[in-house]
C-alpha cells in the first residue's frame, strides 16, 4: 500500500515594496527576527548556515544556503528524515508590484502528516513579511504569547476566529467595522475589545486552521493560531508583535491576552 506523501507548499504574496526590501529582510539576520523567527544568526552566501530561532518555543532550525541570486532567488535545505527540505523565495517586479513566492518542498518520500500546520503557518508568515516590508521596514518588534490547551475541530475554531460572531464571543465587546462580504482578507476591521480598547487595522491571512489581523494601535499584528498533535493534544496560541512597543507594553498586551484566551477555551468547553 502506497503512502501518501506530504504535498508541496506554495505561497505567493504581492506587496508594493521594492525587491532590495524583500531582500534584505530575506537574508539580513537582524531583519529576519524582525518578522519570521524571535532572532537570527549566520551569513547568507552559498555554502553559509543560517538559523533561526523561536524562544518561546525552544525551537531552532538551522538552513544551509544553497542557491543565492541576488534580489531574484534564495535556496535553503535543512535535514528531513533522510533527505532535505528545500524552501525557495523567488522575487519577480511586475508594474509597480513585487510578487513573492514561496516554495517548501518536504524530502521525498515524507509521509503526510495530517496534523501538520506548515501550509497555515506559511500563509500567516507571508502575511507579516508583506505587513513588515510595507508598513515597518527596519523596525525592530517586541512580541508576546499566549497559549492555552483546548479541544476544538478546526470548523469550530475558524468560526470563532474569522467571523465578527465568532469574536464576539471572547474577543470583542462590538464591532464598528467587520467586512460582510468574501473573501474578507485585506479588508479593514475595527472593534471595541472586552476591554474598552480599540482594535483596528485589516484582515491580513484566513487559512483553513488559523487567522492573523494587523493591529494598528500597536503598530503590529496578532495571530490567531491553533497546534494540534491529534486528538486530545491540541493548543490554541494568541501570539503577535508591536513595531511601537517597548517589552514593558509588550508584556502588558500578552496578560490582556490571556483572559480573553482562557474565555475563548470556556465557551469551547460549554
Amino acid at each position: 500500500m502506497w503512502l501518501e506523501e506530504s504535498p508541496i507548499i506554495r505561497k505567493t504574496i504581492e506587496t508594493s515594496a521594492y525587491p532590495e526590501q524583500i531582500w534584505e529582510a530575506l537574508t539580513d539576520t537582524d531583519l529576519l527576527g524582525h518578522w519570521m523567527a524571535d532572532s537570527a544568526s549566520g551569513w547568507p552566501a552559498v555554502g553559509g548556515t543560517l538559523s533561526l530561532t523561536w524562544e518561546r518555543f525552544g525551537m531552532t532550525i538551522e538552513y544551509k544556503v544553497a542557491e543565492v541570486k541576488v534580489c531574484q532567488q534564495l535556496v535553503l535545505k535543512s535535514p528531513m528524515g533522510s533527505g532535505q527540505q528545500t524552501v525557495t523565495f523567488g522575487l519577480r517586479r511586475a508594474g509597480r508590484s513585487t510578487w513573492v513566492d514561496i516554495t517548501d518542498a518536504p524530502a521525498p518520500f515524507t509521509p503526510h502528516n495530517p496534523h501538520s500546520s506548515a501550509d497555515s503557518n506559511w500563509s500567516l508568515s507571508m502575511a507579516v513579511l508583506k505587513l513588515y516590508v510595507e508598513r515597518y521596514f527596519r523596525r525592530a518588534r517586541n512580541s508576546f504569547m499566549a497559549v492555552a490547551k483546548a479541544s476544538f475541530t478546526f470548523g469550530e475554531i475558524m468560526a470563532l476566529y474569522a467571523s465578527s460572531q465568532g469574536l464576539e464571543h471572547w474577543l470583542a465587546e462590538r464591532f464598528e467595522d467587520w467586512p460582510t462580504e468574501n473573501p474578507i482578507v485585506g479588508k479593514p476591521y475595527r472593534l471595541i475589545t472586552k476591554d474598552g480598547q480599540t482594535m483596528s487595522g485589516y484582515i491580513m491571512a484566513v487559512t483553513d486552521k488559523e487567522a492573523s489581523l494587523s493591529w494598528d494601535e500597536i503598530d503590529g499584528f496578532l495571530e490567531l493560531k491553533t497546534f494540534s498533535l491529534g486528538p486530545g493534544n491540541q493548543m490554541l496560541c494568541l501570539r503577535g508583535s508591536g513595531y511601537g512597543l517597548s517589552q514593558e507594553q509588550a508584556a502588558q498586551v500578552e496578560e490582556s491576552l490571556k483572559p480573553r484566551l482562557l474565555q475563548l477555551v470556556d465557551y469551547l468547553e460549554s
